[in-house]
């Protein structure tokens, strides 16, 4: 109503109903739990509207949390763990609150017992290469990296 245009962000700025899984087992050390939250800083360098919905899990979902570009440098403050790993109850948190993600990234070293697809797009970034690919969802390897 002033006549002012002012510029908007566009759709390709944000990454929607993303849902990150965060292994925090005791295999997963503070140096990973780094690694890892530099993998989100790396998304809300790329898309920097998103929102993320960090799930932090060992044997089962010890605490959630979300977070944006505006909570860098991400520290995973929330981070809970140091039991054994399941996959599950992710998967199970994810259909319990209704959610329908786009795709859900789950950083892990894959030392567990693999649950059925979830039926949407899973990434798995896998920080060690012991362990086989789920038969699911898109592996990526960052042991090299990591």
């Amino acid at each position: 109503s002033a006549g002012l245009c002012l510029p908007s962000l566009s759709a390709s700025q944000a990454l929607v109903d993303v849902i990150v899984a965060i292994d925090t087992s005791s295999s997963i050390d503070s140096e990973l739990l780094s690694f890892m939250a530099g993998v989100c800083e790396d998304l809300f360098a790329a898309y920097p509207q998103t929102l993320l919905r960090v799930v932090y899990c060992d044997s089962e979902v010890r605490s959630t949390e979300e977070i944006t570009i505006h909570d860098c440098p991400v520290t995973f403050s929330q981070a809970q763990g140091g039991g054994l790993t399941r996959f599950d109850p992710v998967f199970d948190w994810v259909a319990e609150n209704g959610y329908h993600p786009t795709f859900l990234l789950y950083m892990t070293d894959l030392e567990g017992p693999i649950p059925e697809d979830p039926g949407y797009p899973v990434i798995w970034l896998a920080i060690d290469t012991l362990y086989p690919t789920p038969p699911f969802g898109r592996r990526i390897d960052l042991s090299s990296l990591a």
